[in-house]
């Protein structure tokens, strides 16, 4: 008889379930895994006769000798552990209520997203506040520029010394 821990957690689930009873399709609906995985671990338990089915296929019931195993068996550091791990997310979800109540946050918060709804409004129905006052550049003509520096460059009338 070789009992993995897998076996130990079915028969733990049946020991601690409601009506001590375990329904195949339930519980892996239930712990999201698959379903031949535990009808496989159970009928494996069934050879062993700690569990037994009655009158509807697929629920388990815990055999005398499968009570005697569970109440034998030492689970007191599963238990244990999980207890931990949820004392983690206690203090890990009063951490976060503490953050989350505070005033000075929500009201912040709530300030941001009202200046950005205004901003963002503004900037759809009303996009000439945001425009500029400034006259525009006009428009530089360069040939006509360039024509003049060449006129400036060959016109006497500057009296350029040439050396």
């Amino acid at each position: 008889m070789n009992i993995t821990d897998d076996h130990i957690a079915l028969l733990g689930a049946i020991y601690d379930a409601e009506g001590q009873s375990l329904s195949v399709s339930e519980f892996s609906k239930k712990e999201n895994l698959p379903y031949a995985a535990i009808n496989q671990l159970m009928q494996e338990l069934e050879s062993f006769d700690l569990v037994e089915t009655e009158e509807e296929a697929g629920v388990f019931y815990l055999t005398t000798y499968g009570y005697e195993y569970v109440e034998s068996y030492d689970r007191g550091d599963v238990a244990k552990r999980k207890k931990e791990v949820f004392q983690d997310f206690d203090q890990l979800n009063d951490a976060v209520e503490k953050i989350g109540a505070s005033k000075a946050l929500k009201r912040t918060t709530l300030w941001l997203v009202i200046v950005a709804v205004v901003i963002t409004l503004a900037m759809i129905f009303a996009p000439d506040i945001f425009s500029s006052d400034k006259p525009d550049i006009p428009d530089l003509n360069l040939e006509n520029m360039q024509q003049q520096v060449d006129s400036i460059r060959t016109s006497d009338s500057l009296n350029i010394p040439n050396e």
